[in-house]
């Protein structure tokens, strides 16, 4: 991995200042096999990331830049030291657990079946494109029901340990001073009264 001094937690934290992929892949010449092929894996975009070395303009740690990149490597991480598929290891240890019986991760086999997106300009659905089987950074497929099951465990005891918890919330990105700020995929805004409000877009 060509990056030095990227670490799981700078990814999380979306301080690694890695390239996004949806960007650099555009830009390599001669068009590698890879993109060729109607979707790319999380494998393909590390593959390319390493084959290609596609420049970073100041070092991790230095700042944050949100990047899709950051979230589909952790991905990739998870699935190597569970030895699990990300779709399912997402399945076995927080979609079961806490009852999202309708939330799973998009797959190709799922393609026919899912809800598709639109346009936000009349009842077009929108195509899928070659990044649209890149999990990690997208790609939960879920409901208002399950989405509030996975709020609530949030907040709760028994889901993460409050040492995890804490870091999730801690914001991560004070070179700017400012109400804006990221904890570990969370956005916030930090009042001066230390009150956090986590939120996300997407």
């Amino acid at each position: 991995f060509p990056y030095p001094g990227v670490t799981v937690k700078s990814l999380l934290s979306q301080r690694s200042v890695l390239p996004k992929y949806e960007y650099f892949i555009e830009k390599i010449q001669p068009e590698p096999v890879e993109l060729a092929k109607p979707f790319l894996t999380n494998k393909d975009i590390l593959n390319l990331l390493i084959r290609y070395k596609p420049e970073v303009n100041r070092a991790p740690e230095t700042g944050f830049v949100y990047c899709n990149t950051n979230f589909a490597l952790l991905a990739l991480i998870i699935e190597k030291v569970t030895a699990t598929p990300f779709p399912e290891a997402m399945k076995q240890m927080v979609f079961e657990p806490l009852k999202m019986s309708n939330t799973f991760i998009f797959k190709e086999k799922d393609i026919t079946t899912a809800s598709k997106s639109f346009y936000n300009r009349g009842p077009k659905p929108h195509p899928l494109d070659r990044l649209d089987l890149i999990y990690g950074d997208k790609n939960v497929y879920t409901t208002p029901r399950d989405l509030l099951n996975f709020s609530k465990a949030m907040y709760a005891e028994n889901f993460l340990k409050k040492d995890l918890m804490d870091m999730v919330f801690t914001p991560y990105s004070n070179e700017r001073p400012g109400v804006k700020n990221y904890g570990i995929g969370f956005r916030m805004k930090v009042y001066e009264n230390q009150k956090i409000l986590p939120y996300h877009t997407g």
